[in-house]
């Protein structure tokens, strides 16, 4: 859970949590009922899971109206700042004209497929990364030779040139 702040401003910017200061604890009472939802329970059977994901679902959209009223989700460009406060990354931004490109797509609809990206980045993502770094670092060998392929990247000042 402490990772989830980093991650949502990280691809979402830090209007999302401003403006939602509950998110994060509602992402994960939402996350905890994953299993019914994919089980496909209806809304009138279970409806404390639904109010759970209705709060994730209705802060996203919040997010969505502020931002297209506050920012611009167009500025995605080479020599465009590669996130901003208000959209967060590029990849947001992007996915946001994809999904208004698909007429189809309600502004519920968005904010249910950025629900879907945020559970994906939090709850499967950072536990991979972590197990990854983990299982590499415990092992000299391969910590070492992990070390070499990124110290190119690396400045004398600690920045990293990708």
């Amino acid at each position: 859970m402490t990772v989830s702040p980093a991650n949502i401003e990280a691809m979402m910017g830090s209007k999302i949590l401003k403006l939602n200061p509950t998110l994060i604890e509602d992402f994960w009472a939402a996350k905890a009922f994953a299993p019914e939802y994919f089980q496909g329970w209806p809304r009138w059977l279970a409806p404390k899971i639904f109010r759970a994901r209705d709060r994730v679902i209705d802060a996203i959209r919040k997010w969505h109206e502020y931002a297209f009223a506050h920012g611009d989700h167009t500025n995605t460009g080479p020599r465009d700042p590669d996130w901003d406060s208000v959209w967060g990354s590029k990849y947001a931004k992007v996915r946001q004209q994809f999904m208004l490109k698909m007429t189809p797509l309600t502004p519920y609809v968005r904010a249910a497929e950025d629900w879907g990206l945020m559970f994906g980045a939090n709850g499967n993502t950072a536990p991979v990364v972590f197990w990854f770094l983990f299982e590499t670092l415990k092992d000299p060998g391969l910590a070492s030779r992990m070390m070499a392929e990124v110290r190119p990247t690396v400045s004398e000042r600690g920045d990293v040139n990708a």
